[in-house]
């Protein structure tokens, strides 16, 4: 059942049912990271279920890194790392030797990564 909350814009109502001892560990976990249980909730689904990641602003944002003039290239790398953070993809980017080098910050990233392509390809 999802339904609009008065007063709170852009935001609408579920209702979830859970296995017994899930609401204790998100109880604790929203304690532990300082936010109510529905913060925490909204957490974790949001890092679950990320907002698709608009393709056509990160290749005007590489096309600014590699073809842009090479006076704006360090605001351009800021730009685009802004972006990769923002987006959630765990990546930071860099030019090196005329080509952008994409980096994984977290190597747990990496793992899940190879994870799924091992999967693909076995």
């Amino acid at each position: 059942m999802v339904q609009s909350r008065a007063g709170s814009p852009g935001t609408v109502g579920l209702v979830v049912r859970m296995p017994e001892g899930l609401r204790d560990r998100i109880k604790e976990a929203a304690e532990s990271n300082g936010r109510s249980q529905n913060s925490e909730i909204v957490a974790a689904l949001s890092e679950a279920y990320p907002e698709p990641v608009d393709k056509d602003v990160f290749a005007e944002l590489l096309a600014e890194v590699i073809a842009g003039p090479e006076k704006d290239r360090p605001s351009a790398i800021d730009a685009l790392n802004k972006f990769l953070d923002e987006a959630g993809l765990n990546l930071s980017a860099n030019f090196e030797e005329g080509k952008v080098a994409m980096h994984i910050k977290d190597l747990s990233f990496r793992d899940a990564i190879l994870a799924r392509k091992a999967k693909k390809d076995p």
